[in-house]
């Protein structure tokens, strides 16, 4: 169990990016923003110590993109810096996005930053993950969804998942990118 592989969780402000690492953990150790105010200011792991698995497992919070009070670079920078800080290897990356959010601006600029944080590795380890699926139609919003940088993404080898708010769900994902992380 010396193995640590470190899934970078980004996205939105507003996505879900704590409250998914909350539902993995089992317990509120972050908190969750209420609307659309960022919550999240500072990069912080956490690990997912009831899921089974030969390595430990850790989740990067991180502030959203869209961030209230910061702007895109400083939110990049703080990403990065974090990285630089504290030597981990990233394994790969857990994108969330509300499927509710229609502004595909914000996406597009989210999802080409998620390219510029994954370097020159495979986007196979970069899972984009939909949560807060109730009241929604899913296949219009999946269609609305190819015609952005997240169809781009996906045809260039990225994967998709729906969060369901679910222990189950979160683990489900974390295990799909944990097959084959990333090597340095």
């Amino acid at each position: 169990l010396d193995a640590k592989w470190y899934f970078r969780v980004l996205g939105l402000t507003g996505a879900g990016k704590s409250q998914f690492i909350n539902t993995a953990i089992g317990e509120p150790k972050t908190p969750t923003s209420k609307g659309m105010a960022s919550c999240t200011y500072e990069v912080e792991k956490f690990e997912v110590t009831s899921l089974r698995s030969s390595h430990r497992i850790f989740l990067v919070d991180t502030p959203g993109f869209d961030h209230t009070y910061m702007e895109e670079s400083e939110v990049f920078g703080r990403i990065t810096s974090w990285l630089k800080d504290v030597h981990v290897n990233i394994a790969g990356i857990i994108f969330l996005h509300d499927i509710a959010h229609d502004n595909c601006s914000s996406l597009n600029n989210a999802i080409r930053t998620v390219q510029r944080l994954s370097g020159s590795h495979s986007l196979m380890n970069v899972i984009l993950t939909t949560a807060n699926w109730s009241n929604i139609e899913p296949e219009e919003r999946q269609k609305q969804l190819a015609n952005t940088e997240w169809g781009n993404l996906i045809f260039r080898g990225a994967r998709d998942c729906r969060f369901f708010g679910t222990k189950e769900s979160a683990w489900a994902i974390i295990e799909s990118i944990a097959q084959q992380p990333w090597r340095a």
